[in-house]
């Protein structure tokens, strides 16, 4: 039935309201978001103060020492894994292979989607801007199949998504809406919608991007999913013995079809078969979630969403509530000040160092009238001295011993360096010396116990992973939802191949994944510390241990089966 082009334009409308009530609020974040990322890109100088800098022949230098940390966390971080936990329901404890091949499944899309990368993106978004989003989508797994995967990934630049400003929890997954834009060349528009029309203007709100309002050459398309309510009857029914279902009452006939099914295939007669009965009512309201590919002009895809939980989660760094705004901060930000002071405080010391080498003069001002651009630029002088013949003074002008460079500055560019760090979390804040510990491993943990900052931005990670994962579990009945064989990784990262939605040889299913899904209690992420790391963990344990008279005689017939040896 052809859509109504009025409800088309409504959706548009709505669509548009939604980002400029975002954009409006998250502005002061956004513009923040940017500046961070070309802070973070070396471009750490006010640009009038580096052209007054260039003028005068004084370099602009920048040491980041921000990134060099940034950088070593993100390496920890990629080389943890972070992987799904699927607790059973207690009427499934004793069917392990059931969870096995949902978590085995979960590892695959995982993989596929090389989540690991996709975390450590907003990882760095997070500490670099101070948020990031990450993303749950389905889609073909290649050009000549219908079937489908989910694929989990980072949103590259945040700045390009929205959510309701309004939500509630801090990941804005409770929201009324989500959703993110793209700009493509009217080249790749034309090729994706050959059917569609090229729209004459942006959707995107003029006060938040400028530049993009009038495009003469890319068109905007926003990737926009809006909640809406469906009033439900919930009822249950029973046969009072050994069969309970929730349903709604517009299934209740398929699910009595199914039940009485069910019954004859384990061998009871039809009339011995106790009949369903409405126990229970209550009025309820079904979530619906909505899809819809647009431009400003049309709406060119639309899709359910066949779950509840949002497809996008914001994944915050540290924000504050302030006068009703979310203001968000950066792990960058902490240390920004004192980056700024170091870079100042270098450059000068390259300044002075630079000219200490330089000639200089001891003149009166009738010998340097009209020269005097040559001895106030001295490295700027070439050729021949110049200057006025004074009777009064020595001519030609004495040359002065060079001067050195003040110490204080070295003082000062090391307090800098510290208090880097210190903002940072690696100094002790009392003493400010590295933590007093003698392993590589103790010092490193005493390191991260510190700094409460990066837990903070870590566990806002490890919270938004788990909420994917959660959403990841709930679409695989409707993703995986027909018999195929898809392949699954168990825990020794083996791959092997696993048929379901399928009957066994007497014809009862078997690997059903709607049943599947229905015995797991509950999703838990579980990350654990690199193989490396848990080496240098253990040996140091063994260690300790060897150094005991009394325990080593006890252990020592067991050091070959614990000690990461070679062969």
């Amino acid at each position: 039935m052809p859509r109504d082009p009025k409800t088309d334009m409504e959706i548009i409308d709505q669509c548009r309201k939604d980002m400029a009530s975002w954009f409006s609020y998250f502005s002061i974040n956004n513009a923040q978001f940017r500046k961070n990322l070309k802070f973070a890109s070396g471009n750490q100088w006010d640009d009038q103060v580096a052209q007054e800098y260039a003028a005068n022949g004084k370099p602009t230098l920048v040491i980041d020492q921000i990134n060099v940390h940034i950088k070593k966390m993100l390496g920890t971080q990629k080389k943890s894994k972070v992987e799904p936990v699927l607790i059973p329901t207690d009427s499934d404890t004793q069917q392990p292979e059931n969870i096995e091949i949902l978590t085995g499944l979960m590892r695959r899309i995982n993989y596929n989607s090389d989540a690991i990368l996709e975390y450590s993106k907003c990882y760095r978004n997070m500490l670099i801007g101070g948020w990031g989003v990450l993303k749950l989508r389905s889609d073909y797994a290649n050009s000549k199949t219908f079937d489908q995967e989910l694929i989990i990934e980072a949103e590259e630049d945040p700045t390009n998504t929205f959510f309701d400003p309004i939500a509630k929890s801090i990941d804005k997954t409770n929201g009324r809406f989500w959703g993110s834009f793209q700009i493509l060349s009217k080249d790749e528009f034309e090729s994706i919608y050959p059917k569609s029309k090229i729209p004459t203007s942006s959707i995107l709100p003029t006060e938040s991007f400028p530049l993009l309002i009038h495009p003469e050459e890319k068109v905007v398309i926003i990737l926009y999913y809006l909640k809406s309510f469906e009033d439900k009857t919930l009822i249950e029914l029973s046969n009072g013995i050994d069969f309970k279902r929730e349903v709604f009452t517009e299934d209740q006939q398929s699910v009595e079809q199914e039940y009485f099914a069910q019954m004859e295939a384990q061998g009871i007669p039809l009339l011995n078969i106790a009949p369903l009965q409405q126990t229970n009512k209550r009025k309820t309201h079904l979530t619906k979630i909505t899809c819809y590919k647009l431009t400003s002009e049309e709406i060119l895809e639309r899709y359910d969403w066949d779950t509840e939980m949002a497809p996008m989660v914001f994944m915050d760094g540290d924000s504050s509530l302030i006068e009703g705004r979310q203001l968000t901060k950066s792990f960058l930000e902490i240390a920004r000040d004192a980056q700024l002071f170091y870079n100042f405080i270098i450059s000068n010391i390259a300044y002075a160092l630079k000219i200490s080498h330089l000639e200089k003069f001891q003149m009166t001002p009738k010998q340097i009238e009209g020269f005097k651009e040559f001895y106030i630029y001295p490295e700027k002088t070439k050729g021949a001295l110049l200057y006025n013949v004074d009777s009064e003074a020595p001519n030609p002008p004495p040359n002065l011993p060079p001067q050195e460079v003040s110490q204080s500055l070295f003082l000062a560019a090391k307090q800098a360096g510290d208090d880097i760090l210190k903002t940072l979390g690696m100094l002790d804040p009392v003493t400010g010396e590295l933590p007093n510990v003698m392993s590589g491993v103790a010092m490193q943990r005493t390191i991260q116990d510190r700094n409460l900052v990066v837990l903070n931005f870590l566990e806002n990670l490890f919270n938004g992973i788990k909420y994917i994962a959660k959403a990841t579990l709930d679409l695989i009945p409707k993703i995986y939802d027909y018999d195929r064989t898809v392949s699954i990784i168990n825990e020794n990262n083996e791959t092997k191949r696993v048929r379901i939605n399928t009957l066994d040889n007497q014809g009862n299913p078997k690997n059903n994944i709607q049943s599947l899904a229905e015995s797991v209690n509950e999703v838990q992420v579980k990350v654990e510390s690199s193989f490396e790391e848990q080496e240098e963990t253990i040996i140091e344990i063994i260690m300790q241990l060897i150094g005991n008279p009394v325990i080593f005689p006890l252990i020592i017939d067991l050091l070959p089966d614990v000690l990461p040896l070679p062969l």
